[in-house]
């Protein structure tokens, strides 16, 4: 999983992402709830693990932003040392998925982080073959289908095309990172795989029609971040300058 932790007390945020990494997670520590907030323009998270304390914008209001104003649905744990009753009934009434006192116990934060990641991959028999976007795509046999001037366009994808372009279009008019996309399909950030995603990007926009001329989705490289799927129909007349290759 992709984890944001907000604590701003460096040897716990050291702690507490070292064993998160070292059971398998990529971790993202902010020690400010405004960075954590900041970030969401660029990055997605699987999770949120944040500290109740922290000096520029609490964690309570850290949730109600990411509830209220961000309408995301992300697993959310507090690990905090706040532990009045009051305190815990507030965090859960906001939005909260699970609570946790400090001084963290790892094993037991894992196995909560492990049903959380469970109950949210649950998928719904209908949720098998998605229509995203206009696309629908067939998880069975890897092949995606649309509508283009009134034309049926079939494609199939290899394994890790597919399992790239179902990403993206999860994620339309969000930009994520390379670092992300390569932890997301190859299950590791090497940068040897950097050319391997650029070729993998290339052959989808060209199979899916997501070229800089098409008039419904285009797949955008950001220059020295990665990639964005932006849906035109969804953006303002002056679409921000995205470097496109």
């Amino acid at each position: 999983m992709y984890i944001a932790v907000l604590e701003d007390e460096e040897n716990i945020a050291a702690h507490t992402e070292g064993f998160l990494t070292a059971a398998g997670h990529s971790v993202m520590v902010y020690n400010s709830g405004r960075a954590l907030l900041k970030s969401l323009a660029q990055e997605t998270f699987d999770l949120f693990i944040l500290d109740w304390n922290v000096a520029d914008l609490s964690g309570i209001k850290v949730l109600h932003e990411l509830r209220q104003q961000a309408r995301l649905s992300t697993p959310i744990i507090f690990l905090t040392n706040r532990q009045f009753e009051q305190d815990i009934v507030e965090a859960f009434e906001s939005g909260a998925d699970d609570y946790c006192a400090k001084p963290v116990r790892e094993k037991e934060l894992l196995a909560r982080i492990n049903v959380l990641h469970r109950r949210n991959s649950q998928v719904p028999a209908n949720a098998l073959n998605p229509v995203l976007q206009g696309y629908a795509f067939n998880t069975q046999s890897n092949t995606v289908k649309w509508t283009k001037s009134e034309q049926a366009q079939s494609v199939r994808l290899s394994e890790k095309e597919f399992k790239l372009a179902h990403y993206l279009f999860e994620q339309t008019n969000r930009s994520i990172s390379r670092k992300r996309l390569m932890q997301e399909i190859w299950g590791n950030e090497d940068k040897a795989l950097s050319r391997t995603l650029d070729v993998h990007i290339c052959r989808i926009r060209l199979r899916l029609d997501l070229v800089s001329t098409s008039g419904h989705l285009q797949l955008k490289a950001i220059h020295g971040f990665g990639y964005k799927l932006v849906n035109l129909s969804d953006q303002p007349a002056n679409l921000e300058a995205d470097a496109t290759h």
